[in-house]
């Protein structure tokens, strides 16, 4: 899983004039904020990831707790916890792969839930 960074507001100003030439747009200011989220509070991660993972809560905590980057949940959450949710299925999905094969079962792709 890559790093999770901080996102970036960006808020542009301008000006447009129309003339029968054409139009011409001038920007008149820019500014951009890195956004912090330490300041505000923080969703129920076990609860958000138990609904798009079908694991309990109890087997969330451990492995959040034994992931070693629970302070890039404070940088960006949203984006935290669809990084681990899409982690978390990915490995859930190898490892039942692997345990079909093992008993000689072939697994099938199922494509189209967007999960």
């Amino acid at each position: 899983m890559e790093k999770i960074r901080a996102p970036i507001v960006r808020v542009a100003t301008g000006a447009v004039d129309i003339q029968r030439a054409g139009i011409n747009a001038v920007s008149m200011a820019v500014s951009q904020e890195e956004v912090e989220f330490a300041k505000h509070s923080v969703p129920d991660i076990p609860a958000y990831l138990q609904e798009q993972t079908e694991l309990t809560r109890s087997t969330l905590a451990r492995i959040l707790c034994k992931f070693g980057r629970l302070a890039e949940l404070f940088v960006n959450p949203q984006r935290f916890k669809d990084a681990v949710a899409a982690v978390l299925n990915t490995s859930r999905m190898d490892c039942l792969s692997t345990v079909l094969t093992r008993c000689g079962l072939k697994a099938l792709t199922v494509r189209g839930n967007g999960k």
